[in-house]
């Protein structure tokens, strides 16, 4: 009997439909390509599925997202099937829970709907390598020494307390997906250190943009002036400026959606109105800021790195782990590869020098689009240790002591 294979894929208008599949001439599959509309598409979030027929009972198998593994699994099937016809007795394969790497595929191609191509990227990550460490096939056989298998093989990767307890985090976000409990300790778990992340300085914004082209200094004056996360600045068009109210609206756009699907007006400085005016005379597109490289947001954090060099303001201390570019390593002395040197920053500084100008903190909550107040106050955190004022007050608490 036959077991037909297809491929579930994620439509643009949110439909998930089984397609056939794409095979090529020798009759594999072309991994992730389904027949749409009669023409071959590429689908990164596809999951094969098998349909047959037990007694007169249609069933529908997802056999994962590995074309290899799909075709594998289709043959065993067949061979059930032909076994159970011819009236012989067939023990099918014994499953105590759901299966663990049809469950990360079918999770995964929800994430790549739902949530950011880097969001994406780092939950395919995380469930990959632990679909290699795992030694359960299935979500109900996880258990502790699962677990700490994955965060072992971070470890010997030499990534950082920070680096392994977001992946773990991802983890432990698909298995409460699932229902299923975490299984670590408290014990267990990585305790990344929480960094101190300040605002750029005005001397040092004022450094960077003396040293830019004019497009650099369009963007560093768009990140500064808007408080714009980098997604928001590259995927920001032209109607999303009011240039007769002075304002920057962030926006839903067609394939893209601002975080927490939170749209928002933003107040904006005269002099980046003025800059964003004359660059629009000279633009052809709708986007403000249109890039052609694959990975615009990290061109975008390249170009605040290689201003910072320019400018001297590189600390000096930051090492590069060697690598094939360069089996020596790097130092930011000299390369622009400064880790103090970050596209969020900006945000940080935008609310920084709104709240030292005076603007209350509910409206730069506002600006930030936070859902929550805490989370702004954060960004606010130590903006007052460098006033004058504050100056005075620490010069005073030991002013009676002699030197």
């Amino acid at each position: 009997m036959k077991a037909h294979l297809y491929i579930r894929i994620k439509m643009q208008d949110g439909s998930r439909p089984f397609c056939e599949p794409v095979y090529s001439a020798n009759r594999k599959l072309k991994p992730g390509y389904a027949v749409v509309k009669g023409k071959p598409e590429h689908h990164q979030e596809g999951v094969y599925h098998l349909r047959y027929l037990r007694g007169e009972k249609r069933v529908w198998e997802s056999v994962g997202a590995d074309a290899q593994e799909a075709l594998l699994r289709q043959h065993q099937r067949e061979l059930i099937l032909d076994g159970q016809k011819a009236g012989v007795q067939v023990v099918e394969p014994i499953t105590t829970g759901r299966d663990l790497g049809a469950s990360i595929d079918s999770y995964l191609a929800g994430v790549s709907v739902a949530r950011s191509a880097n969001t994406y990227v780092q939950y395919e990550y995380a469930l990959r390598i632990f679909k290699q460490v795992c030694t359960k096939r299935t979500l109900e056989g996880i258990t502790r020494e699962d677990v700490l298998n994955l965060r072992d093989y971070f470890i010997g990767k030499g990534n950082s307390n920070y680096t392994i307890s977001h992946h773990l985090t991802n983890l432990r976000t698909f298995l409460t997906y699932y229902d299923q409990p975490w299984p670590l300790k408290k014990t267990d778990r990585m305790k990344p250190t929480k960094k101190l992340v300040k605002a750029y300085s005005k001397e040092e914004i004022s450094a960077m943009l003396s040293v830019g082209s004019e497009d650099e200094k369009d963007l560093l004056w768009f990140l500064l002036g808007t408080g714009a996360r980098k997604a928001e600045s590259l995927n920001a068009t032209w109607s999303d400026v009011d240039f007769a109210h002075g304002t920057f609206n962030v926006s839903e756009k067609d394939g893209w959606t601002p975080k927490d699907k939170e749209e928002g007006g933003i107040k904006i400085p005269a002099v980046l109105v003025d800059r964003l005016k004359a660059r629009k005379a000279n633009s052809k597109g709708s986007r403000i800021f249109p890039m052609t490289v694959c990975n615009p947001e990290k061109e975008i954090l390249h170009i605040i790195k290689r201003l910072a060099f320019k400018a001297g303001l590189n600390c000096g201390e930051c090492q590069c782990k060697p690598g094939k570019a360069y089996p020596h390593g790097r130092c930011c002395a000299t390369a622009p590869i400064c880790k103090r040197y970050k596209t969020h920053k900006f945000r940080k500084a935008f609310a920084t020098l709104h709240s030292e100008n005076g603007v209350p903190v509910r409206t730069i909550q506002r600006w930030l689009r936070h859902s929550s107040l805490e989370t702004t106050l954060k960004y606010l955190a130590g903006s007052d240790d460098n006033t004058d004022a504050m100056r005075s007050r620490v010069d005073a608490t030991f002013s009676a002591i002699a030197a």
